[in-house]
C-alpha cells in the first residue's frame, strides 16, 4: 500500500526487488545443492569450483535478506510511518 506518493518510489523499488530480483535465490541454492552433492568426493581437489558454489549461496542469502527486508518495511513500516522522499528521473508519475 502507497501511504504517500512522496514514498512511491521505495515502494517500486521495494517490490522490483521482491518480484523479480529475488527469483535468482531459489535457482542459485539448488545449483549449489546440485554440485555439492555430485561431486561431493572431488570437490576438495578443485578449489575454484567450491568458491563459485560459494559466492552463489552468498549472494542467494542476500537477496532473499534484501526481499525479506523491503517486504518488512512494505508491508509494515512504510504505511504507518512512512519514510523519506524518494525522487526518480523523469519527474513524478
Amino acid at each position: 500500500m502507497k501511504s504517500r506518493t512522496t514514498t512511491a518510489g521505495w515502494h517500486n523499488l521495494g517490490m522490483e526487488w521482491k518480484e523479480h530480483v529475488v527469483w535468482f535465490a531459489p535457482i542459485a541454492i539448488t545449483m549449489a545443492a546440485y554440485v555439492s552433492i555430485k561431486y561431493r568426493s572431488s570437490i576438495r581437489e578443485h578449489p575454484q569450483v567450491r568458491k563459485a558454489v560459494l559466492v552463489f549461496v552468498i549472494t542467494a542469502f542476500a537477496a532473499a535478506g534484501v526481499a525479506g527486508y523491503f517486504g518488512a518495511m512494505i508491508n509494515k513500516h512504510a504505511p504507518v510511518n512512512g519514510g523519506s522522499t524518494i525522487h526518480w528521473m523523469g519527474g513524478s508519475h
